[in-house]
């Protein structure tokens, strides 16, 4: 039987609701643009900002968010008001002030919902964790499944009818950046899972290490060299600060390796050379290519945008608005500095400096399969933050919630 506390207060339960329609919402609409870009984040801050009044309403939560953020240091403190102070200034000096100002609210339903989950978490004892996050992994497993098993069979369509209906009803879940800024996470937490399979019978072990096999196959697809990148750091990472311990993630993570391109043979190039008579290992030829993937422009417009906004930035979300063919920098740093100047940047990196140091100081001081995959997500996302906007996009905006839930109750 799962543990699923959200389920024993109504109020909790209809934030569950509201975050997987938060999922789905890029379902309903996706359009690029300054204007049609920023269409879809109103709808999807709708929904955010309800889960936002639904967890007030919530009094354990309250009082649980009181006690929580007593516990924050000072300096944490003094980042947190410094930031929201200055996303909200930035947004009113915005063109569109509005839109701006549902940003800044973005910013702070992540952070109350991560504090739900967290809150609901700290409920649950080692094993339920486990087993709740297990199905958690499950549920997004089976949704990119869907999606990626559609795309996959529409490449095989005549050239006419292979992307324009696809491209009305799925978007952003088939497309392989959205799918790496998801990958980033889950793909370390299956290892995770690989880890755990000790546990079950042997039939349900080896579906796990196949399903990871198939998700490093899918990534070899994707032909994503800043995610790539990523694991190798991550991997190199925990290697050398968590020595033998590390080999609980290493191992399952190795092993999956060397049947992924086993499975990228037989699921992309063996039918691509039957089907298209081609067979080319694309994903070596991209790393023979020394360039940043069109991103250049993007990260020269980002810069110069900072240089003439240095203080408060162009204004939240409004790297969109004046940037047409793009809706984000594809990089972290240099998005939050374009979009909320220095003023912005450096209480948010400091936020993110003080996470990351609780984090791997705990995991240091008591390693354990759990707190290795949370070093091991940290330094992964950091690394594939550079190259792409990681937390833009509702799927992987969820997975931050549920990693950092998890996080806040480990450390």
């Amino acid at each position: 039987m799962i543990p699923f506390p959200l389920f024993r207060q109504v109020p909790l339960t209809a934030v569950l609701l509201l975050l997987i329609a938060y999922f789905l919402s890029p379902l309903f609409t996706y359009s690029f643009g300054p204007g049609g870009f920023n269409d879809q984040r109103v709808l999807q801050l709708l929904w955010l900002s309800a889960c936002l009044v639904t967890l007030l309403f919530a009094a354990e939560y309250r009082r649980w968010l009181i006690e929580w953020m007593q516990r924050f240091s000072k300096l944490t403190m003094v980042c947190l008001v410094l930031f929201f102070a200055a996303v909200t200034v930035s947004a009113l000096l915005a063109p569109n002030t509005l839109r701006a100002l549902q940003e800044v609210g973005l910013y702070a339903s992540l952070l109350l919902a991560m504090a739900a989950v967290a809150r609901e978490l700290s409920k649950l004892d080692k094993d339920e964790l486990a087993v709740l996050l297990t199905f958690a992994l499950t549920i997004f497993c089976v949704v990119y499944a869907i999606y990626f098993l559609i795309y996959y069979f529409a490449v095989f369509l005549p050239e006419p009818e292979r992307f324009n209906e696809s491209r009305i009803w799925m978007p952003n879940f088939y497309n392989h950046r959205s799918f790496n800024q998801v990958e980033v996470w889950l793909l370390p937490a299956f290892f995770w899972l690989c880890h755990r399979a000790r546990l079950y019978s042997p039939g349900r072990a080896a579906m796990v290490y196949l399903l990871t096999s198939v998700w490093w196959a899918m990534l070899f697809y994707s032909l994503g060299r800043g995610i790539s990148l990523a694991m190798v750091v991550a991997m190199l990472g925990v290697a050398l600060l968590f020595r033998r311990q590390a080999l609980a993630l290493l191992k399952p993570a190795l092993v999956t390796l060397v049947l992924g391109l086993l499975f990228y043979w037989l699921m992309f190039l063996l039918p691509k050379y039957l089907y298209f008579d081609e067979l080319s290992f694309r994903y070596a030829d991209r790393f023979q290519e020394l360039h940043a993937g069109g991103r250049m422009p993007l990260w020269q417009f980002a810069w110069d945008s900072f240089l003439n906004n240095p203080v408060f930035g162009l204004g939240p979300q409004h790297y969109a608005y004046f940037y047409e063919r793009h809706s984000h920098a594809h990089n972290v740093t240099l998005n939050s500095l374009a979009e909320l100047g220095v003023a912005g940047t450096v209480p948010l990196l400091a936020l993110a400096l003080i996470a990351a140091w609780s984090i791997i100081r705990g995991a240091i001081a008591a390693p354990s399969p759990l707190s290795i995959l949370l070093v091991f997500c940290l330094l992964a996302v950091a690394v594939y933050s550079q190259f792409t906007a990681q937390f833009y996009f509702p799927a992987a905006q969820l997975v931050l919630i549920l990693f950092a839930g998890v996080a806040i109750i480990c450390t």
